[in-house]
């Protein structure tokens, strides 16, 4: 049985691979169009706070008061968000992470359209909502 030997590139049944100089240029031209991201200028202090009210939340949680078990869980149904935010406001909590949330939306709206005093505002405000 005669084979053929194959050339550098050329795959078996299929004709030539792509060449790598075609390979490149797609490369490039790919990266070209992607772009610098836009960073704000005070997304690093949003997304600091960020991840200190994520912290603080982790330590929180569990550590607030109990209640008495609804009668739908008693009858075994899954909790929706709206009835967990109702029993917490019930207890009185959650009211400043709502604020604290409003705060850090505004805030990243802010830094979106690059309103540094804006941001800076709302930010500070977060952080007032979260001293007790």
């Amino acid at each position: 049985m005669l084979t053929r030997r194959r050339e550098p590139g050329e795959r078996p049944g299929r004709g030539p691979a792509i060449h790598p100089a075609v390979f490149v240029v797609l490369a490039l031209s790919a990266t070209a169009q992607a772009g610098p991201s836009q960073a704000g200028p005070c997304t690093g202090e949003i997304d600091r706070f960020q991840a200190q009210l994520d912290a603080m939340l982790d330590a929180q949680a569990g550590e607030g008061r109990a209640a008495r078990e609804s009668r739908g869980a008693l009858e075994h149904h899954e909790p929706t968000p709206e009835s967990i935010l109702r029993a917490e406001e019930d207890l009185g909590e959650g009211t400043a992470l709502n604020a604290v949330t409003v705060a850090l939306a505004r805030a990243r709206v802010a830094d979106s359209q690059g309103d540094a005093q804006a941001c800076e505002e709302d930010l500070a405000r977060a952080r007032r909502a979260l001293q007790p």
